[in-house]
């Protein structure tokens, strides 16, 4: 909001007529402690006070304003208190940049639904009915596209916490991406618990944060049916999913619908489909990345134009529907549960016995810490000895099974990977080895 903003404060106005305000910081203590990252979610309800009604006496104030907490009860008229943000820890909020009036009118007609509709938060019981609100499963459900959304909205809210951060958003990607592999039996399948080790991986100040705004999704309840990840009315162009809205590219909406089982009459449901699975990867990408590609775990090992390659490849052991070129039920993916409907024949590495001793697999895991050592330092003869031939592609890094590099023999390096979703080739910035064969030296 240019007409709002000045030298020293900026205002961003979101979509929907919300604001954030941004203040510089005009004197910087040299031995201070970083300051918390300001939230790009605001949220309309965390300004805990009472509506007209309830201070009529009338009405019942929201849960948060009733909570045992001194800033529940409103200040005196004109004076102003701390915003209690949802969205981020007020520990350190040096100055009181988080500070603002109780609102004095009703809301006006037409104004956008409040935060009470998030599905991460315990719904309000009204007097005289049950809540409606069940736990969430600590595995995925294939009919239950309500806990995935739940799931969605909480990541997608933790990644606005982390803000312009790019370094925090891609640890925050990897670290979601080894949570589907270490997690424990209790565990969520999508969220690491509180007490999870994957979270030293973030600096303490956005570690802080980002699990202050979990809080609510480990609370472990949400309402069924209450919210789903949706195509809008007539458009292909965006998924909405809660308060979240996200653009995604023709390309992948192409790839999905030429893809899924459904019957072409069944347009609602694929399109429903089509949402899901866009939206739980979507959790998965940093959203710094420029809109319309994808991030640096989600590229394909090659590209069309060195196919001849790679011709004798039949199988992919880590893939996505967007951008593998293998038949339905020969690629593993990292959300079958939903992404059977177009084509995932399971996850790694429950695959590995699935498929024929007689297949040429390709092995193109995630980049990331656990996957590498669980591939290439656990399981990575298991895997050469299992199938006819393998292609295999790992990057060179100092790590505890960088030893086994020297077990393939005539590898070669790589430059360079597919991005299907932007339909170009992505070059690389670390040294990936590919190998292909049926026996280790």
């Amino acid at each position: 909001d240019r007409a709002a903003s000045t030298t020293s404060v900026i205002v961003w106005a979101a979509y929907d007529g919300r604001r954030s305000v941004w203040r510089r910081k005009e004197v910087a203590e040299p031995d201070a402690e970083p300051e918390d990252l300001l939230p790009w979610l605001l949220n309309p309800l965390a300004l805990q006070g009472n509506d007209r009604g309830a201070e009529n006496g009338k009405g019942k104030m929201p849960k948060e304003a009733t909570s045992a907490s001194p800033e529940a009860s409103p200040p005196p008229p004109g004076q102003t208190r701390r915003r209690n943000w949802s969205s981020i820890s007020m520990d350190s909020d040096v100055g009181d940049v988080f500070v603002g009036r109780v609102p004095s009118e009703e809301k006006e007609k037409g104004e956008l639904p409040s935060e009470k509709e998030e599905v991460t938060q315990e719904p309000t019981v009204k007097e005289g009915k049950e809540s409606s609100a069940v736990p969430l499963s600590a595995s995925f459900d294939s009919n239950n596209g309500s806990a995935d959304a739940a799931r969605v909205t909480a990541l997608l809210d933790a990644r606005q916490v982390l803000g312009t951060a790019s370094n925090f958003q891609e640890l925050f990607s990897y670290l979601l991406i080894d949570h589907d592999l270490v997690r424990r039996p209790d565990e969520d399948p999508m969220i690491p618990a509180i007490d999870s080790p994957l979270w030293e991986r973030l600096p303490e100040v956005p570690r802080r944060n980002v699990l202050h705004r979990l809080a609510s999704f480990h609370s472990g309840s949400y309402v069924p049916g209450s919210c789903v990840a949706e195509f809008p009315s007539g458009s292909w162009s965006e998924v909405h999913v809660g308060r979240h809205r996200f653009p995604v590219t023709q390309t992948d909406v192409q790839a999905l619908l030429k893809r899924c089982n459904l019957g072409e009459d069944a347009t609602a449901a694929r399109a429903t489909a089509a949402a899901r699975v866009l939206a739980l990867y979507r959790t998965l990408e940093n959203p710094l990345v420029t809109a319309g590609q994808r991030s640096s775990h989600q590229l394909r090992s090659y590209d069309p134009t060195r196919r001849k390659e790679f011709s004798e490849v039949e199988y992919e052991l880590f893939a996505s529907p967007f951008e593998t070129t293998m038949a339905n039920g020969k690629f593993a993916s990292r959300f079958p549960h939903v992404e059977h409907l177009f084509g995932s024949a399971g996850s790694y590495p429950e695959v590995l016995d699935l498929w024929p001793e007689s297949a040429v697999v390709a092995v193109n895991p995630p980049f990331s810490e656990a996957y590498l050592d669980h591939v290439f330092g656990q399981n990575l003869e298991r895997i050469v000895g299992r199938f006819k031939k393998v292609h295999l592609f790992v990057p060179v890094r100092d790590a505890p099974w960088r030893s086994q590099l020297r077990r393939l023999s005539g590898a070669t390096f790589v430059r360079e990977f597919w991005d299907a979703t932007a339909l170009r080739v992505k070059y690389l910035e670390q040294p990936v080895l590919h190998w292909q064969g049926s026996e280790l030296a």
